[in-house]
């Protein structure tokens, strides 16, 4: 008999691409951030003006849209079907609650992104 519980392979998922999608804003800010330091341009991209203020843009665009927004798309939905394969009483919720709070934690980021690059 497999102790493995509904859903958790869903639960596991979740945590999986909501960690990638963490750390692929974390890289896109540290990119950002070192492109604008490495020319002294941060009261420019605060400005939104000269050529680093727009790749500071460029990349948060980039990694917002084509790279977090989707994760976090995807880590959403193998949440909400973790908590609905781990609906019984008889079920542990504690890889689901933790894809839970890293799901929300990855739509809070994609959500912030998607303010910045607009």
């Amino acid at each position: 008999m497999s102790t493995r519980r509904r859903g958790s392979a869903w639960a596991v998922s979740g945590i999986v691409v909501a960690a990638t999608g963490l750390t692929a804003a974390l890289i896109g800010a540290v990119l950002g951030v070192a492109a604008l330091l490495g020319s002294g341009l941060m009261y420019a991209a605060s400005q939104g003006e000269a050529g680093h203020g727009h790749l500071f843009r460029e990349i948060t665009r980039i990694g917002g849209f084509y790279v977090v927004v989707p994760l976090a798309v995807v880590a959403v939905a193998c949440t909400v079907t973790a908590w609905w394969r781990t609906r019984a009483p008889d079920r542990s919720r504690t890889t689901t609650i933790v894809a839970t709070v890293l799901t929300s934690c990855l739509v809070f980021v994609s959500l912030v992104i998607a303010l910045i690059a607009s």
